[in-house]
């Protein structure tokens, strides 16, 4: 019985442990179905961090592509200037004329006139950069453009015959006086042509506007000058700058009410504001969305709430610094990223016939007078604030970082309330974009110095083939002598150095030239250069063409030396490479040569491979290998135009359309309207009014100068008052008697070279009188933007060389550091040899805590630095930078980084 009574113990015993074991395993099963959740939201959260940075790595590209065309536009100015502007120069068409040497030494350039021999002593070019020079008699006869003197008309001495003398003198006085003002007439031809390339607005759409260039040559006029076409390309830059700096949206779902977290549904954002701004958020939700349950099983997928953890906002208080321009007030917040506009003065030159009195001594004539010769002279064309490009400001780090929230219940619930919240972070940064590069000294964010002044290195020396400038401290007439610095004499280029307010950059790069200068700060101008391609194709050989001797900046002296310029385009085999896409230089050049040469000068080459993100044709992807269909599909092919450079290089042209808006109505659009464009290029211009109040000082200077070297030596009439008047019109006891100071604050008027420039480049407030005057390039300009195909699409005339191939693919080809030697990686399983060669959404998962600004321990000596272009010696390591603008604000989603490891 008492075994009986035993019985059915080991049955409560294992109704215990079964009860035990199942809620054992019910707590496990559940803790697992946790876990999973969490890990689908982790995965969801990774996805929606991973697309959001894949939109910016897209916005960065089409940035980089606009900044590349920014380049191609500077190209297509220099290949006029240096190119077109000199086809009746020896060193440009190669032809050698007789009795006319070149004085440069081996493996520069000669840009050079022919001298003009007067007996034993030339008459010659001392002052060795391009000056544009139009010429229609063709290079195979003596043209104006050729030499530098035309001869005066010969005064001898009185014959003492009654009533001959009198009669004999105001003839040659009539004629003289011709032929000065027919000299001022051709030096306004070519500076009409200098400025049509310069500034030329073709086709406004309002017919009663009066633009220059409708009396300039027809030499490329049908096409946009390079400053209006640089500045729209500058503002469809901002505008995409603008759509990436979105701000964040916090607590998006599916649909307003979704879920108790969520305060805005992704529907309200994109049908309130159908914006390209809000593609982040948009790709980003969806594609944490849809990696979230199924239709059936959809409570985490239905309470999803995606945050876009923000980083710290910033902004640059002054309006006129390099981040801030070209972007109305109130627009200047700043989240993701910060461009720099690089606004360079630069002054092209055309070439002036100056009228002057000389003799003919030296012919062995006797001391006879010449009178009303027209010697050239270069002078200066102010470009003031050039947009020469954008860099990326390293100061500010791309990234994008969310926190995905999600609601769970599983197979019991031992909390409160009835589901539980579960939270996961993730981070990710756009890589492969490249803008730049940093060209000059934008250290400074107000003002722009030539590189390697400053804080960023005296030995880096990038500014040196962009810019050269004047030595005018010892300056030489166009018989070679010396002359004091600012005295003027046929022959010295002009504008002149004028005292300690010089117009003419010093070649220690200490001066400002470009962006702010500042109340009392002086303003500087350099002339126009640039590296076109590799002289010999190879990347190491680069002491000929990048920099040269101890100075910043490459210096034109007017005494010619034996060790000439090379940097830039005056590199011989480079200019030869630009040359070459001109075919028939050296003969009759037509207009379509003309066009298709500025269509192949505007062609990639390997040194924009290698410092600039080029866009690549569909076929080169395939032919690559790439797992990118490319950006320019073959459909896009223009099979009506056939190129050939004169090496027998065939050129492929694209029509290429990049999304890169003007202006649009939507709220988030940084210019709403044509109207609200002309407020930024009105502020923009009107910034450079004390570089253009310089231009008149220094032109009405060479007015007054010009004057006094042609009164005439045997009747002292105003024989050069025309010509005078002609680059300066001031007033006239001004220009007869006036000390160099009396120029200050005086106007010309639009009968003058000086004012007709002024009232076309700022309008009225050039104060220059309105009488006679052309209409302001800015208001032709807003007249073609407000034209409706202005507002999204910009066409990119793409040419490539048919031999293009994986070499314009740098910036997306990893290095040796990531085991990657020229983008193709060993597999050690299979011993296969793999491309790996990003496209242009490539991104990288980072490390929140890499996020914080001033981590050590992620960007420190052990570390990647964000933005290094590493030591100048060759010893050196890279430089790491430790800081940024942007850290991430964690706190506002109530991160701890201090938590978090990875």
């Amino acid at each position: 019985m008492r075994r009986n009574a035993e019985k059915g113990q080991i049955t409560i015993f294992f109704a215990i442990v079964v009860v035990v074991m199942i809620t054992m395993i019910a707590f496990i099963v559940n803790i697992g179905i946790f876990v999973k959740a969490k890990i689908n939201l982790q995965n969801a959260t990774d996805a929606a961090a991973y697309a959001g940075a894949s939109v910016q790595a897209r916005q960065l590209t089409s940035i980089a592509y606009m900044n590349w065309e920014m380049r191609n536009t500077y190209k297509e100015w220099m290949f006029k200037y240096y190119v077109l502007g000199g086809l009746n120069l020896k060193g440009v068409t190669g032809l050698s004329p007789s009795n006319c040497p070149s004085e440069v030494g081996s493996g520069g350039m000669d840009f050079t006139m022919c001298p003009y021999q007067t007996g034993r002593r030339p008459v010659k070019d001392s002052f060795n950069f391009p000056s544009v020079c139009i010429d229609f008699a063709g290079t195979g006869s003596v043209g104006l453009c050729t030499k530098m003197l035309v001869p005066g008309l010969p005064r001898f001495k009185s014959s003492n015959v009654l009533g001959l003398d009198e009669t004999t003198n105001a003839f040659i006085d009539t004629i003289v006086s011709q032929k000065s003002k027919d000299c001022t007439k051709r030096s306004e031809l070519n500076f009409l042509t200098a400025n049509t390339w310069a500034f030329n607005v073709p086709d406004p759409v309002d017919n009663t506007l009066v633009n220059i260039t409708a009396s300039s040559p027809e030499i490329a006029a049908n096409r946009v000058g390079a400053f209006p076409k640089a500045f729209e390309i500058a503002l469809r830059i901002r505008n995409l700058e603008h759509q990436m700096n979105r701000a964040p949206h916090s607590s998006v779902c599916i649909q307003n009410g979704a879920s108790e977290d969520c305060s805005l549904g992704i529907d309200e954002i994109t049908t309130s504001e159908p914006s390209p701004a809000n593609e982040r958020i948009y790709k980003a939700f969806f594609s944490g969305f849809r990696n979230l349950g199924s239709e059936e099983d959809n409570l985490m997928r239905r309470t999803f709430t995606l945050t876009e953890i923000p980083p710290r906002s910033f902004s640059t208080p002054s309006p006129f610094s390099l981040s801030n321009l070209l972007i109305p007030a109130g627009k200047q917040q700043k989240h993701y990223i910060d461009l720099k506009l690089m606004p360079i003065n630069f002054a092209t030159f055309y070439t002036a016939f100056t009228a002057g009195n000389g003799n003919y001594a030296a012919a062995g004539i006797g001391n006879v007078a010449a009178e009303g010769e027209c010697t050239a002279t270069k002078m200066g064309l102010p470009v003031p604030g050039y947009p020469l490009g954008f860099i990326k400001n390293p100061d500010a780090l791309t990234y994008y970082a969310v926190k995905g929230e999600a609601r769970f219940i599983g197979l019991f619930n031992p909390f409160d309330s009835s589901n539980i919240k579960l939270t996961a972070y993730a981070s990710a940064k756009p890589f492969g974009g490249r803008i730049g590069p940093a060209l000059f000294d934008t250290s400074d964010d107000l003002q722009i110095r030539p590189r390697g002044s400053g804080g960023e290195g005296s030995n880096l020396k990038k500014s040196s083939p962009y810019m050269l400038t004047l030595d005018t401290a010892q300056m030489v007439d166009s018989f070679g002598d010396t002359i004091q610095s600012g005295v003027y004499k046929p022959g010295v280029p002009l504008p002149l150095n004028q005292g300690a307010n010089d117009f003419w950059t010093p070649t220690n790069g200490s001066q400002v030239i470009g962006g702010f200068a500042g109340s009392g700060q002086a303003i500087t101008f350099g002339i126009p250069n640039m590296i076109y391609d590799y002289p010999s194709g190879n990347i190491a050989d680069n002491s000929s063409y990048y920099a040269q001797g101890t100075d910043l900046l490459q210096s034109i002296s007017g005494q010619f030396v034996q060790s000439p310029n090379t940097a830039g385009l005056y590199n011989a085999e480079m200019f030869a490479k630009l040359k070459s896409k001109l075919v028939g230089i050296g003969g009759a050049v037509d207009t379509q040569q003309i066009e298709n040469g500025i269509l192949m000068a505007r062609a990639p080459t390997l040194y924009e491979a290698h410092n600039y993100l080029i866009p690549t044709p569909e076929s080169v992807n395939q032919q690559v290998g790439t797992d990118s269909f490319g950006t320019i599909t073959n459909g896009e092919i223009d099979s009506t135009v056939n190129l050939e450079d004169a090496n027998g290089e065939s050129y492929i042209k694209y029509n290429h359309n990049i999304y890169a808006p003007l202006y649009g109505s939507t709220t988030s659009a940084l210019y709403e309207s044509a109207s609200s464009v002309n407020e930024v290029l009105s502020t923009y211009l009107k910034s450079q009014q004390s570089a253009i109040n310089k231009y008149i000082e220094s032109m009405s200077l060479a007015a007054q100068k010009v004057y006094k070297s042609t009164v005439s030596s045997n009747t002292n009439q105003d024989l050069g008052i025309e010509a005078a008047r002609g680059i300066s019109d001031i007033e006239d006891d001004i220009l007869k008697n006036g000390a160099e100071g009396d120029v200050v604050g005086k106007k010309p008027t639009c009968a003058s070279i000086a004012g007709q420039f002024a009232y076309y480049y700022l309008g009225s407030d050039s104060g220059v009188p309105a009488d006679g005057c052309p209409t302001p390039f800015g208001e032709i300009l807003i007249s073609r933007w407000s034209k409706t195909n202005f507002s999204d699409n910009y066409i990119i005339e793409y040419v490539a060389p048919g031999s293009l191939g994986e070499e314009m693919f740098t910036a997306y080809r990893p290095g040796e550091e990531h085991d990657a030697s020229r983008g193709i990686q060993s597999n050690a399983l299979s011993g296969g040899r793999d491309k790996m060669i990003r496209n242009f959404y490539s991104t990288k998962f980072v490390a929140l805590s890499s996020l914080a600004s001033g981590n050590t321990d992620t960007y420190g000596e052990k570390g990647p630095s964000l933005m290094s272009e590493g030591s100048t010696t060759a010893s050196g390591g890279p430089t790491a930078q430790k800081q940024f603008k942007n850290p991430l604000e964690a706190d506002s989603v109530n991160l701890d980084l201090s938590e978090v490891r990875y």
